[in-house]
């Protein structure tokens, strides 16, 4: 059951959101409702309903992981040898992560076709892996108290966030259940939310790629080099609203009941460097790496060549967390040296001199080159799209040109794309628009303009196919 299945928007949601608030209404009628913590129950239920819709398997495999982890969090937060409770509970977790992810991949390319290569990874095990780590982490610093059985398994399966995140810390989680309230500002602002994430996805995101996979399609037969150019382009838009749609419903939903997770998605490309960009671009995984794995490091608390090295290594795991495969390892690694080199030489005058638009300039074209690490499945693929984007190597029968593309729909999306993940970042059109809705008149148009959006997207999710968020592979 994804967000942008009929199922979810016209079945599941309302009616949690009626399961939900009239257990709140009881509470509020009864004092001693309260204590039975409903509310939590309610929720721990429809998200392991929603997560093992997918498949009953995962049913037996989050309650595992949920009892694991709350076990171990007990185990780090009684024991008097913390150190190794800890090592050995992330341990635990990590091997999990490392089995399901790498260990089938890498026997089926050693050793062909196994029982490993038949397993498939849990949807969203990543996510998953990495909140339960926070828990355990969290407890043993002494940042959050270890919870019971429903607290953990409420933050593990929080379906708003179980399968593609934001990644929410548990010190940063911990009681916000218990404590939240019907907020009317955040109930409507969640609204919005959902729907301009339902916009993004469905009619800005499926759509570029469905262009993509026209081009993928026809890449046997040949393309020209500027459909490669144009295919880059309909993918570099296509993964930005595909996943901050997601984590804009995610983000969303959780106001909706009074819970707010922090932004995932600040307008990365606007950047003006990877390190900006990675400011700005998946937030929540930025703040889970500095926490986790940059603090421990040493982070910037050593000399300057250890830092340069502490950055590395972790582009260097964010490459690997994404997948088994060297061309996602080669993506972290191309991440991990420029920000290494913007590390070293931004004290320099020769940096602070180069023109800001000639920072974004090179930092969009990376972030455009890396993401093919994601469209292409092997080494051979990407290095003959290359070729093919850099005249080196172009077809002589060509499947597809350019000219394919020069219609009203194609031109109409890349313009709202180009608009939406650029423009409307901007200082004066924000504040623009916060004016706007200052305003009794002002607030309508909005709303009515975001209701049109919602109408709209419906529209498009019904006249196609459905189509799962890139980041459910993650």
């Amino acid at each position: 059951m994804g967000f942008t299945e009929p199922i979810f928007i016209f079945l599941f949601l309302p009616c949690f959101l009626l399961f939900y608030f009239g257990s709140y209404a009881l509470e509020k009628r009864f004092a001693g409702f309260g204590r039975l913590r409903i509310r939590e129950i309610i929720l721990c239920l429809f998200s392991l309903l929603f997560y093992s819709f997918f498949n009953l398997y995962y049913l037996s495999w989050i309650s595992a992981m949920v009892v694991l982890t709350f076990l171990g969090g007990l185990w780090v937060d009684r024991s008097k040898r913390k150190k190794p409770a800890l090592a050995t509970t992330v341990g635990t977790l990590i091997a999990v992560l490392g089995f399901f992810k790498y260990a089938a991949y890498y026997s089926g390319v050693w050793f062909g076709e196994t029982a490993f290569g038949r397993l498939s990874a849990p949807l969203g095990i990543s996510f998953i892996i990495f909140s339960a780590v926070s828990y355990l982490v969290d407890i043993y610093r002494g940042d959050a108290p270890a919870g019971d059985l429903l607290d953990a398994a409420v933050f593990l399966t929080f379906f708003p966030k179980v399968i593609s995140g934001p990644i929410v810390l548990w010190k940063e989680f911990d009681g916000k259940i218990k404590n939240a309230r019907p907020n009317t500002e955040l109930f409507f602002n969640g609204i919005n939310r959902v729907c301009i994430g339902f916009a993004k996805k469905t009619i800005l995101a499926d759509t570029f790629g469905s262009f993509v996979n026209e081009v993928l399609q026809n890449m046997n037969v040949g393309i020209d080099t500027a459909s490669a150019w144009i295919m880059m382009l309909f993918f570099f838009f296509e993964i930005y609203f595909d996943f901050s749609g997601y984590s804009d419903i995610a983000v969303g939903i959780s106001e909706i009941v009074g819970v707010e997770i922090g932004e995932n998605f600040r307008f990365p490309y606007l950047a003006t460097s990877v390190t900006d960009f990675w400011k700005r671009w998946h937030i929540s995984l930025g703040n889970w790496f500095k926490e986790y794995v940059y603090i421990p490091l040493g982070g910037n608390r050593r000399s300057k060549p250890r830092t340069a090295l502490n950055l590395f290594i972790v582009f260097l795991i964010t490459g690997i967390w994404h997948g088994a495969g060297l061309l996602y390892l080669l993506w972290g690694c191309m991440h991990g040296i420029i920000r290494v080199a913007e590390y070293l030489l931004h004290g320099s005058k020769l940096y602070q001199r180069i023109p800001a638009v000639i920072k974004w300039a090179f930092t969009t074209f990376a972030v455009m080159i890396g993401w093919m690490a994601f469209c292409f499945r092997s080494p051979e693929e990407i290095i003959r799209f290359f070729g093919t984007l850099f005249g080196i190597s172009v077809s002589e029968k060509v499947g597809i040109t350019a000219l394919y593309f020069c219609n009203i729909k194609a031109i109409s999306v890349t313009v709202i794309a180009l608009l939406g993940s650029l423009l409307f970042g901007a200082p004066p059109l924000k504040r623009l628009v916060n004016k706007l809705r200052g305003s009794a008149a002002g607030l309508a148009i909005t709303e009515v303009f975001v209701l049109g959006l919602f109408v709209l997207a419906l529209i498009f999710m019904i006249n196609s196919t459905y189509s799962p968020f890139l980041y459910f592979q993650y």
